[in-house]
């Protein structure tokens, strides 16, 4: 397409300040999203996206222009949002907000709707007529649904040569699709309960061993270095290792398992505070265990315990086992 040379002229001209500028938003906003586990995504400004920006006629200057670098964070749900404006608010100098919901809108229209804020890097000091700092960029928030919608319609709705009702029509049956979505993802803990629950013998399992660890940490019987970040995956490991005991296929598994934990409580119990087995993780506690009352054989079928020096020391009944973690 031809480009004005006056758009061309002065785009090239702030090349320089606008990659300068993305590389500090980009070191800023990286680290800010890997701490939080946010997804990150970013893009410059082409000429060409630029020259048809400004023909748009929405535009009355270069300094209103607020996208030549653009941002997005990806957020899990709408709940999210104000802890990432408020950071956004910390690092930036902010020129302006539209919030999700500001614009006005029909309740029958499905159109993008996140959260845009537009601001520029903040002046260092005695540096403030620096070009770098008069560059306005935007930083998008988007739900992780609302991202998929983007980039999945993008080239269909918007990156098009044509115009075609039907992809029109589809491109905004997904977007309420995605705020349903969203709306019971930010909902979630209240909508959940409207749900009809039924029975599922190998969540039950699960439950039994969750609330056995929780019985234990409520009572203080478990050192507080051994219990698990994630109870919920040391119980589907626990109930992984259980199904491993040749007695799982020929006993009703609610009992056998009833009998294993208490097994492992009585063994708990025996223990003196002071001497509980610190060297090893409470899994591996679990494992020993069952290995040292037989109710593990040696022969373990796709199951690799990690079997450590330590774990030998205290139950050298696992040393006979053959199927284990590799380090080598």
């Amino acid at each position: 397409m031809i480009v004005a040379k006056e758009i061309k002229l002065k785009f090239d001209f702030h090349q320089p300040y606008i990659k300068k500028l993305g590389t500090f938003v980009n070191q800023t906003l990286f680290s800010y999203c890997g701490e939080n586990n946010f997804a990150y995504t970013y893009r410059y400004k082409t000429l060409e996206s630029l020259a048809e920006k400004i023909e748009t006629g929405r535009y009355n200057s270069w300094e209103s222009l607020d996208d030549l670098f653009a941002a997005s964070i990806i957020i899990p749900s709408h709940k999210d949002e104000k802890e990432v404006i408020e950071f956004l608010s910390n690092v930036f100098k902010k020129v302006i907000l539209r919030a999700r919901g500001s614009t006005l809108k029909s309740p029958d229209v499905f159109r993008f709707d996140s959260t845009r804020y537009i601001c520029r890097l903040k002046p260092l000091e005695d540096d403030e007529d620096n070009l770098i700092y008069k560059i306005n960029f935007e930083v998008q928030i988007r739900t992780a649904f609302e991202h998929a919608w983007s980039i999945a319609t993008h080239r269909y709705a918007y990156k098009t040569k044509e115009f075609d009702w039907k992809i029109l029509r589809l491109t905004a049956q997904l977007k309420s699709t995605v705020e349903q979505l969203d709306m019971l993802v930010s909902g979630f803990s209240e909508v959940h309960k409207h749900i009809t629950e039924h029975k599922w013998p190998e969540l039950e399992l699960k439950l039994l061993i969750m609330k056995f660890i929780n019985d234990k940490v409520e009572k203080n019987e478990l050192p507080e270095e051994m219990v698990p970040d994630d109870v919920k995956r040391f119980c589907e490991n626990v109930l992984s290792l259980v199904k491993c005991s040749a007695k799982y296929k020929e006993e009703r598994p609610n009992i056998l398992l009833s009998e294993i934990l208490s097994t492992i409580n009585d063994e708990i119990e025996s223990y003196d505070k002071s001497m509980f087995p610190r060297s090893i993780s409470l899994f591996q506690l679990f494992f020993g265990i069952l290995a040292k009352l037989k109710i593990l054989e040696p022969e373990l079928e796709s199951f690799y315990p990690l079997i450590t020096p330590e774990l030998e020391m205290i139950f050298p009944e696992v040393k006979t086992f053959k199927n284990r973690f590799l380090f080598d």
